[in-house]
């Protein structure tokens, strides 16, 4: 092609030194001067006008979304479950019963523990006749003994005789209590066999079957099920540490959740956690509760992943234009008439520009720019007001 474009360019200098206009006169000559034009490549763009209003500034991050209640059932005791009521998704109240567990041993139990304070009881009162008698002769032998008729051996072999009485019935007494409590372990224990749902809420996981051996503990594998209030749902957002300053309780934030791309749900910053987080590649982050309003009736799924935008600052009546109408430039790219705007900084690589629209021509201008929201940017100076 450019072996052809030589010569062509030879053949075209050599007739035009000797009639040329000819060539060019011709259908051929219109095509190969056609070929030498440059084509105009015309560019369509939108204008807008600058326009003075309000701009809030927001702090963005990713989360889930989960219940603001979640409780997490498991067994008190070991036993063998008999019966689980409900499955996910059904509705409970506080106090509905979503487990019951084998009872019979420790029905069992309690009977024996019964019977032992029953016995400790009946032994205390034989105990507490022997004192009384101790006691009694204690002071008869005292009284002899004031008076000269009985010896100091007799008196101390009847102290002797009550202090062993006295220690019987506190030995007895003791036991007593300690049966006493093993009565109530023994009903408590058995109490353990019906666990009843602690709050009003939906069953959200069934992690065990009819059946198995429900095991005591607080552990994720010996949950028998999960409970959650899906009336009350939170997003626990990871906001980077670069970007919580401004974050305070009680913002007003706009949630996206994935799963419902066209809805917007609102909510407001609950709590901060003040404690510094690491995410699996490195990052330092913040995990922040923000409440979410769920609309009446309608219901949010616990796990859900979702952004929200945390609206931290707004400013009043400012100068504003489309963010996509603000570009760098290279400053020692710019025309020599631009490099002297005051709001050119020669110190750095890059300028911003807007271009503008003067008499059917795009003027590039440069400007002082400030905060920018999803749509626009402020503009501090280079615009006029």
């Amino acid at each position: 092609m450019v072996k052809w474009i030589l010569i062509v360019v030879v053949l075209l200098g050599g007739l035009l030194g000797g009639g040329g206009y000819a060539l060019i006169a011709t259908p051929l000559g219109s095509s190969l001067r056609a070929s030498f034009e440059p084509e105009v490549t015309r560019t369509e763009v939108l204008l807008e006008f600058p326009e003075v209003g309000d701009l809030t500034k927001t702090v963005s991050a990713p989360g889930a979304i989960e219940p603001a209640v979640n409780v997490k059932i498991s067994a008190q005791i070991r036993a063998r479950i008999i019966a689980i009521p409900f499955e996910a998704g059904d509705e409970v109240r506080a106090s509905d019963v979503v487990v019951r567990l084998e009872a019979d041993e420790y029905e069992a139990r309690l009977e024996a523990a019964r019977a032992r304070l029953r016995a400790s009881e009946a032994t205390l009162e034989g105990e507490l006749a022997a004192r009384k008698v101790a006691l009694t002769e204690l002071g008869r032998i005292q009284e002899l003994f004031d008076t000269g008729d009985r010896s100091k051996a007799d008196l101390d072999s009847a102290q002797l005789a009550y202090d062993r009485a006295e220690a019987g019935v506190k030995s007895l007494q003791a036991n007593i209590e300690t049966s006493r409590a093993q009565v109530v372990e023994a009903q408590k224990d058995l109490a353990n066999t019906v666990i009843e749902s602690p709050i009003d809420g939906t069953i959200v996981n069934v992690a065990s079957e009819t059946g198995e051996i429900a095991l005591p503990g607080s552990d994720a594998t010996v949950t028998i099920m999960e409970i959650a209030d899906l009336r009350r749902m939170v997003l626990k957002a990871q906001i980077d540490e670069s970007n919580i300053a401004p974050v305070h309780e009680g913002q007003s934030a706009r949630i996206y959740i994935n799963a419902f791309p066209d809805r917007v749900y609102t909510g407001v910053v609950d709590r901060i956690n003040l404690k510094r987080q690491v995410a699996p590649d490195g990052t330092g982050y913040f995990e922040t509760e923000i409440a979410v309003e769920v609309p009446e009736g309608e219901r949010i799924f616990s796990g859900l992943t979702a952004n929200t935008e945390i609206e931290v600052q707004t400013y009043r009546d400012v100068l504003r234009v489309p963010s996509q109408a603000v570009v760098d430039r290279r400053i020692d790219e710019l025309p020599p008439e631009l490099m002297d705007s005051p709001h050119v900084d020669r110190e750095k690589t890059y300028a911003r520009i807007v271009y503008r629209e003067v008499d059917g021509k795009a003027i590039a201008t440069p400007v002082e720019t400030g905060t920018s929201d999803r749509t626009h940017t402020i503009i501090l100076a280079g615009l006029g007001t």
